[in-house]
């Protein structure tokens, strides 16, 4: 679980990474080489289809200020090689949540993103 724990808080910290190559380096730690990020919109296969539309996010969201973190009410939860957690992006001054989501993921035998599954309980209007 503890293992878990840290894949989510490194999933997090990817989406809000400043530094283009530390954001790199976090992908091809996180993802399987040909691992997947599955969300409603696209899906992204391999290390930069994934850095492309992470790069993206944080272009359009980092650049307002805002941050993502993991939801309280929903903490990681693990089951064999799976685990899901939710998640929210806020304004660090003000508090106020403009989207948020759950991930569902299934990792590798190295522990690695095999798939990841983003599902959406709050979009900005």
């Amino acid at each position: 679980m503890e293992d878990f724990r840290r894949l989510a808080e490194n999933y997090i910290a990817t989406w809000n990474e400043k530094d283009a190559e530390v954001r790199r380096k976090r992908i091809q730690e996180l993802w399987a080489e040909d691992g997947e990020y599955v969300f409603p919109q696209a899906v992204l296969s391999g290390h930069d289809a994934i850095l492309a539309g992470v790069t993206d996010a944080f272009g359009h969201y980092g650049a307002k200020g805002l941050t993502f973190r993991l939801r309280h009410d929903a903490a990681p939860d693990a089951n064999h090689d799976a685990v899901r957690f939710g998640w929210e992006l806020v304004d660090p001054e003000s508090g106020e949540v403009s989207m948020a989501g759950v991930d569902f993921i299934i990792v590798d035998k190295q522990g690695r993103i095999r798939s990841d599954y983003q599902f959406f309980d709050v979009v900005p209007v």
